[in-house]
């Protein structure tokens, strides 16, 4: 809990400038960009206003990106405290086979 995604307080001491560069080239790019806009503004004053900025970028980094897999099931935590309970309430689950699996009713 409370972890960055890309390292922790021991790394940082240990980033150079040209590691900042390559995380720019490889995540600031074209396919990873979402232009927000708000108000009284019409299509043409949005792309004027940031086809320059913008036009350089590549539209993509050309490389796989590392750890962008999605997990199945998120681990959350909830914590109760109850100076009267005398047992300890714990949750635990599995990924159950649908209904038309042949392991269903032996699940």
């Amino acid at each position: 809990m409370g972890q960055p995604t890309l390292g922790n307080k021991d790394q940082v001491s240990k980033i150079t400038p040209q590691n900042v560069q390559d995380w720019a080239n490889a995540h600031c790019v074209g396919k990873n960009l979402v232009v927000a806009v708000t108000g009284d503004a019409s299509h043409e004053e949005v792309v004027n206003a940031v086809s320059g900025p913008i036009s350089g970028l590549a539209s993509s980094s050309g490389e796989d990106l590392a750890n962008l897999d999605k997990p199945i099931h998120t681990p959350s935590l909830m914590y109760s405290r109850d100076d009267e309970m005398a047992n300890v309430n714990v949750c635990v689950f599995f990924r159950a086979p649908s209904w038309t699996h042949e392991d269903y009713f032996a699940f």
